[in-house]
């Protein structure tokens, strides 16, 4: 009898034994994603940038004086590159002006001409 219950509490030991690294395994697992909040934060850049250049062409667009005039822009770290043709140095300041007060805008590179 003696044998039969050191048996049964060696087969508790033993289970245990097996259940507290998997526990330890999921536990580090989870602690590291939730430590993370995106495992891929150049992927939200990218997307912040994105989003910042197509804030910028809204802005433009529903400008009085810049809507009827065609500009691309792309952003990296909150620089805006601005493209375009633009009729007169008036334009090209209002142009600079919205762009700039744009939130998010850190600074503006001006890549416009003059018409062809």
């Amino acid at each position: 009898m003696a044998v039969g219950r050191i048996g049964r509490t060696m087969m508790k030991y033993r289970a245990a034994l097996l259940v507290f690294p998997v526990l330890g395994l999921l536990l580090a697992t989870s602690c590291g994603t939730l430590s993370s909040r995106d495992p891929h934060p150049a992927r939200d850049v990218d997307r912040t940038d994105h989003h910042l250049a197509l804030s910028v062409l809204n802005r433009l667009r529903n400008d009085d004086l810049t809507g009827r005039l065609a500009f691309n822009a792309t952003a990296e770290d909150g620089v805006v590159y601005l493209y375009g043709s633009v009729p007169d140095q008036a334009v090209r300041m209002r142009v600079r002006a919205v762009v700039e007060t744009t939130p998010g805008v850190v600074s503006m590179v001006d890549r416009m001409h003059p018409p062809r």
